[in-house]
């Protein structure tokens, strides 16, 4: 059925949907392509996607901090903002500034991402100039219910939790998540102002929620959600100084974020050709 279709190609390494909005195999399109599936993801343990996206050959990925911090993703040398980013299909870039705030997107949340190096204009617009990067969020992984939890810890009062639930049968299938990721975060530019001398946390609450149902074997609806939302400082080096004493205090510069994503379809076989 058209749901169990849907879901099983995303977890398939050999095939690819960005490039012309629907399944094809990688070896019959002419965009150059990296693929990551739930799978390699969790054998990869990346920290965040701009971590995953920086093993992709051909993109480069530059930091400007800690977790959370703003970072410049350049495809084949073009700016960041030329080129497009999507999560199930919608875009979510910034309309002024370009940023896609894939730094704010939570990992566990995520089943699939795709990269497509190079132009597909053609097919999604003047913001593909540099590529397409796709990110699906976590589908069902069969039938029946099959929860999942996933605790971890390290340094700096670093804490990651994450639990969800996905099942269903032929007909229905849904996927039902939610994280917690925070860190007392680090101090990134070290002794050289007294205005950015703190460590800069970082917290994201993020959730997730796909469901798809066929009606018959002709017609099939879906919803897919994915909200991340939360808190994170950063540096501030020009602020913070007392014009009288010509002194440099401390801050605690903050940014309240919230990437949310919502999509529908439906699919409707309506004759054989059609």
């Amino acid at each position: 059925l058209l749901a169990a279709e849907r879901d099983d190609a995303l977890k398939l390494p050999d095939v690819l949907i960005s490039a012309s909005r629907q399944v094809e195999s990688r070896t019959a399109t002419s965009a150059a392509n990296t693929v990551f599936t739930r799978t390699d993801i969790d054998r990869l343990q990346p920290s965040s996607v701009t971590d995953l996206l920086s093993r992709v050959p051909g993109v480069q990925v530059a930091p400007t901090g800690g977790r959370g911090s703003l970072p410049g993703i350049f495809i084949r040398g073009t700016k960041a903002a030329q080129s497009l980013v999507l999560v199930d299909g919608v875009r979510i870039a910034n309309a002024t500034s370009g940023d896609s705030g894939l730094q704010f997107l939570d990992v566990d949340q995520i089943e699939r991402v795709e990269v497509l190096r190079g132009s597909r204009s053609a097919v999604y617009g003047s913001d593909a100039i540099g590529g397409v990067i796709q990110i699906f969020t976590r589908r069902s992984s069969g039938p029946g219910l099959q929860p999942r939890l996933r605790i971890a810890a390290g340094s700096n009062q670093t804490f990651q939790r994450s639990l969800g639930l996905s099942g269903g049968n032929d007909a229905t299938r849904f996927n039902l998540g939610a994280s917690l990721d925070e860190t007392a975060g680090i101090d990134a530019t070290g002794p050289s102002f007294a205005s950015d001398g703190d460590h800069d946390a970082y917290r994201n609450k993020a959730f997730n929620l796909s469901l798809s149902h066929t009606f018959g074997e002709r017609f099939e609806a879906g919803l897919n959600l994915l909200d991340s939302r939360g808190r994170s400082e950063y540096d501030n080096p020009f602020g913070g100084f007392d014009p009288i004493t010509f002194e440099s205090f401390g801050q605690q510069p903050y940014t309240d974020f919230s990437v949310s994503s919502l999509g529908s379809y439906f699919d409707a076989q309506l004759s054989d050709a059609w």
